[in-house]
């Protein structure tokens, strides 16, 4: 059986989920990968694929959200990640989502606004 889980900061993106959630197989939560996953319910080595797509960017320090979304995999399970890379959609992506509360989380110089 696949088991999947959707997460997500937004309550609104999980609402909007739900209807979806009809099979068994899909199960909602919210998690913020910022924190520690076990703490917030999450069992750790669960899952043998994790994917962020767009999300880990807008953390804090990427390091240790990275290290935080590894927890949920097993041995040898697979962290997909999808970001934006290219200068062009880099300044349209930022353009775009930069308005975010959460965009400018980062510490790490690249992620932070410039002066």
């Amino acid at each position: 059986m696949i088991k999947m889980t959707l997460s997500s900061l937004l309550e609104t993106v999980y609402k909007a989920m739900e209807p979806a959630g009809s099979a068994e197989q899909m199960i909602f939560n919210i998690l913020n990968v910022e924190n520690d996953v076990a703490a917030q319910g999450f069992q750790e080595g669960d899952y043998d694929v994790v994917v962020a797509a767009n999300v880990l960017r807008a953390t804090r320090s990427l390091a240790e959200t990275v290290q935080h979304a590894r927890t949920l995999l097993k041995t040898g399970g697979y962290l997909v990640l999808m970001e934006i890379t290219g200068d062009s959609l880099a300044a349209i992506y930022r353009y775009t989502m930069g308005a975010l509360p959460g965009w400018w989380l980062g510490v790490e110089s690249w992620t932070t606004a410039a002066d």
